[in-house]
């Protein structure tokens, strides 16, 4: 009798794990590692804004109480992003994580171990007043040529070595 439990407990087990498995493959196999970031990238801005960006009941916006943690309870980050503990934002790339922060005015994304060979498409996704690549600030919205340019060389760290974006999001500067 405990063998069968212990071989239905494997069974029930191995369909949880392989639930899992079939789960995040799917997300990281449904499309690009690149497109998946963008549109969560644009998720997250978008949930914080409905969430600490301010309204009539709540009065202005204010992100200085964004961390993981407050992100991920307040359904600002995409469930396929979690894992689970509570604290840790996962992105689409192997070893590739996100920690978000803010300001009275701004809410930070910082996205790391990026791909550098995504990384320029990646940092011109989103509608951003700043950009930190690699340590190096952009300014968006002004000359596109001049700003795309900028970015490239921030990315130019090799087709096999790891990149750092940060977004700065202000509502309305740059959107």
């Amino acid at each position: 009798m405990s063998n069968l439990i212990a071989i239905i407990a494997m069974i029930v087990i191995g369909g949880v794990l392989a639930g899992v498995a079939g789960y995040y493959g799917s997300r990281a196999f449904s499309r690009s590692g690149t497109t998946t970031a963008i549109s969560e990238a644009g998720d997250m801005w978008t949930n914080a804004q409905s969430v600490f960006g301010g309204s009539p009941a709540s009065g202005p916006g204010d992100y200085s109480s964004v961390s993981n943690s407050s992100a991920i309870t307040g359904g600002l980050v995409p469930m396929a992003m979690t894992v689970g503990d509570g604290q840790t934002i996962n992105g689409p790339w192997p070893g590739s994580t996100v920690t978000v922060s803010g300001n009275t005015t701004t809410f930070y994304e910082d996205w790391n171990n990026i791909p550098s060979t995504a990384c320029a498409k990646f940092a011109l996704s989103q509608k951003t007043n700043d950009v930190w690549i690699n340590s190096t600030m952009v300014t968006v919205g002004q000359n596109s040529g001049q700003t795309a340019t900028a970015v490239a060389q921030a990315c130019n760290q090799g087709t096999t070595s790891l990149s750092e974006v940060k977004f700065s999001y202000v509502p309305n500067a740059g959107q």
